[in-house]
């Protein structure tokens, strides 16, 4: 009898490009997610799950092995929480290389560190992007999580990870046009402040309650001429005052304030309605998981990046941005522990 030995997940070249995750004929409903996972109890319903993972790059499709890097690993069932890990025919009948037998599928991704199955991640991940509220009963039925406190952590894996998007993206020059600003919850001396027309933002850990150090943060970062978009204005003593302080101190930089964007783009209220609406979402979700740190500005950010359109396959890109996966990389990769040794 002949052994069938799965050498990849999948054909190398069934593996997505990111241009075709984003290409909206490849959109994913819930009801294509579920029929694209597996359960969480077959061997051949883990399969499917892993199958879906490695066409979206969001796990490795083929391993070469770390300590013989001239030999591709093989996936095999195991009786681990994923089903299957990879091992290394060679290193099995070595003795010496025994922590190289068997890898884990979630080596060096995304969900490493993870104890929730890949399919309750998967779903709590389309939840996130699709809803800007959060009901824990909701999510239980919609992923299979149990527990508030579990659902808080993952979101906060989120939220670190929407954070390190802005780390990433951030800009040293100054901001023109017409720009954002967003605090974070009290007392955090969080702000972000971003141009509508290009996402190009700063971000700050910084002391925003004194009006004086908050105006110095625009002059030093925002060019003159620019309409500034803040729902803070109250943390300065209304709009008015902040205009008024502001002419009075910098008369050169000829800022506009506006409370949000109703005040400014009419041809456009319903899509400024949305924006409010969606922050004021997030700021209640915010406060309904007390843990959420550090705040709700870094979730708006990203959704704001992409016009919240497919923010499913967009984080899934950002994701294989951060963790990429390909033959080659894994090759590389191999080689160079080969070398350090």
């Amino acid at each position: 009898m002949v052994r069938n030995t799965r050498m990849s997940v999948l054909e190398n070249e069934e593996v997505f490009l990111d241009e075709e995750i984003l290409d909206y004929r490849n959109e994913i409903s819930f009801e294509k997610l579920l029929s694209l996972l597996g359960d969480d109890v077959t061997s051949e319903g883990k399969l499917k799950t892993l199958q879906f993972l490695a066409k979206y790059g969001l796990i490795i499709n083929a391993r070469y092995c770390e300590e013989c890097p001239d030999n591709l690993m093989s996936l095999n069932k195991a009786n681990t929480k994923d089903g299957y890990e990879w091992r290394c025919a060679a290193c099995r009948k070595s003795a010496s290389n025994d922590s190289s037998k068997r890898i884990s599928v979630r080596r060096g991704s995304f969900f490493t560190d993870s104890k929730l199955s890949l399919n309750e991640i998967i779903k709590l991940l389309y939840f996130w992007s699709t809803n800007t509220t959060i009901d824990y009963s909701i999510v239980k039925n919609v992923t299979g999580i149990n527990g508030p406190e579990t659902i808080n952590h993952y979101y906060n894996i989120i939220n670190d990870f929407c954070q390190n998007f802005i780390e990433k993206y951030q800009t040293k020059e100054q901001l023109q046009g017409i720009i954002e600003i967003e605090y974070g919850k009290k007392f955090e001396k969080t702000i972000i402040m971003f141009e509508r027309h290009s996402n190009k933002v700063k971000h700050f850990i910084s002391d925003y309650s004194n009006i004086h150090q908050f105006m110095r943060l625009i002059i030093k970062n925002i060019v003159p001429g620019s309409t500034i978009i803040t729902q803070g204005s109250q943390n300065y003593g209304g709009l008015s005052f902040l205009k008024t302080i502001f002419a009075a101190e910098y008369p050169n930089m000829n800022i506009t304030f506006v409370d949000n964007g109703n005040q400014l783009i009419g041809n456009h209220i319903a899509e400024e309605v949305y924006w409010s609406s969606l922050k004021h979402d997030l700021q209640a979700m915010s406060k309904k998981m007390s843990d959420l740190s550090p705040t709700w500005i870094y979730h708006y950010y990203f959704k704001r990046c992409f016009n919240f359109h497919n923010i499913f396959a967009n984080f899934i890109v950002e994701i294989r941005k951060s963790f990429p996966f390909d033959l080659y990389h894994c090759i590389l990769h191999c080689l160079e522990a080969t070398q350090e040794k």
